[in-house]
């Protein structure tokens, strides 16, 4: 540990790294907020930085819906038809290879495009309380899924348990399920 710190590394995890290796491969976006929950004076946990966690992972998911809405309208239909068809492609490995849909409680068309995926339960019910509207899709093992409407766009959180293995499984079910878009979160 001493020689991350000296070459200035701060933060790993596994599950991130998961999470962006995995996306990457199949053409999918995702990406990683950090929010700062200890004080750094005293290195004590402040429960103030959880809310503005769930706040600013909801206010990211609506701005990249925005822009992708806004985007819908400018972007030419030629870049428009590129990029399915690369999707279509790694859609395809990924059915050769997922998993049994949250044990079988989620079917396509349950999961938004936009997808928040923190690690534990419990964050998932406090992002889905924040929503417009929300409803329990699944609760199978260390995964819990919601979707929903966010500020009029559709929304889901799924939880991803612990260990890249487990964040490689929920983003197997989740893209094969219709998600586009994956946020996670880190608090420290």
């Amino acid at each position: 540990m001493s020689d991350l710190r000296a070459a200035r590394v701060y933060d790993w995890d596994d599950e991130t790294a998961t999470l962006l290796t995995q996306c990457s491969l199949y053409g999918l976006r995702a990406g990683r907020i950090n929010v700062i929950v200890d004080d750094p004076q005293t290195g004590a946990y402040t429960p103030v930085g959880e809310e503005h966690l769930v706040q600013t992972a909801l206010e990211a998911i609506r701005i990249l819906a925005f822009w992708d809405q806004d985007k819908s309208k400018t972007v030419p239909s030629m870049h428009c038809r590129f990029i399915p068809n690369r999707r279509k492609l790694h859609m395809e490995i990924i059915r050769k290879n997922v998993h049994d849909r949250f044990g079988g409680q989620a079917s396509p068309g349950d999961v938004a495009p936009y997808v928040l995926v923190p690690g534990n339960k419990q964050r998932v019910e406090q992002f889905a309380a924040q929503w417009e509207k929300s409803r329990l899709i699944a609760d199978h093992y260390e995964f819990i899924l919601y979707s929903g409407e966010y500020a009029g766009f559709p929304i889901s959180a799924c939880s991803t348990g612990i260990g890249g293995t487990s964040v490689a499984i929920a983003i197997e079910q989740l893209a094969e399920l219709g998600a586009q878009t994956f946020l996670t979160r880190r608090c420290h």
